[in-house]
């Protein structure tokens, strides 16, 4: 079951940096919109209210709070 986080959490992380770069470095401004909007999606996503609740009822489950 590890592996899988440590693997989402890879994905996650090369989602969000592959777009931290479009949104800074791409000369298309159409482009740099719909990654800023990428990247807002994952943000939000990872780091909202739901996931940290799911986060902190999976880590209970686990033992590991």
């Amino acid at each position: 079951m590890l592996w899988f986080l440590g693997g989402y959490a890879l994905f996650i992380g090369v989602l969000l940096a592959y777009s931290v770069h479009v949104s800074l470095s791409c000369p298309d401004a159409e482009r740099r919109k719909d990654a800023y909007r990428v990247l807002r999606l994952i943000w939000t996503g990872v780091t909202g209210t739901s996931g940290v609740v799911w986060l902190v009822i999976k880590f209970n489950e686990w033992g590991l709070l």
